[in-house]
């Protein structure tokens, strides 16, 4: 299980193979560079990457998760208005070869083509 941490500024994976002993397996964290997790607020995983929201540093980062026990860091996109419009970043949504980010304070969403980070098999 895949944990977006707001307090903790950090993506926070879990065991749930025994779902009456979970276990944290692994997590990164940080606010700020480099990994700019602070108040995240939300993740969507789809194979190995992570794909987390963090509200504060106005932030959508790219997280390799094929170890769960030991969590990379791929890439983080920043910023408020353009080019980015990541301000208050809220939540992503995976559809094929396209991130769909919704950030609130900015009012609008982005569209990120991620067919070469899928690619190259991170």
């Amino acid at each position: 299980a895949y944990v977006a941490s707001y307090s903790d500024n950090a993506l926070v994976i879990f065991d749930v193979s025994d779902p009456k002993n979970p276990k944290r397996a692994g997590v990164i964290k940080g606010k700020g560079g480099p990994y700019y997790l602070w108040q995240a607020n939300s993740v969507v995983v789809d194979g190995t990457l992570a794909y987390v929201n963090a509200h504060k540093d106005d932030a959508f980062v790219v997280i390799n998760v094929s170890d769960p026990t030991n969590p990379q860091h791929v890439l983080s996109l920043v910023g408020e208005r353009e080019p980015n419009w990541l301000n208050g970043s809220t939540s992503t949504s995976i559809d094929g070869d396209f991130a769909y980010i919704a950030a609130h304070d900015d009012h609008v969403f982005t569209i990120l083509n991620i067919s070469k980070l899928r690619k190259i098999g991170i």
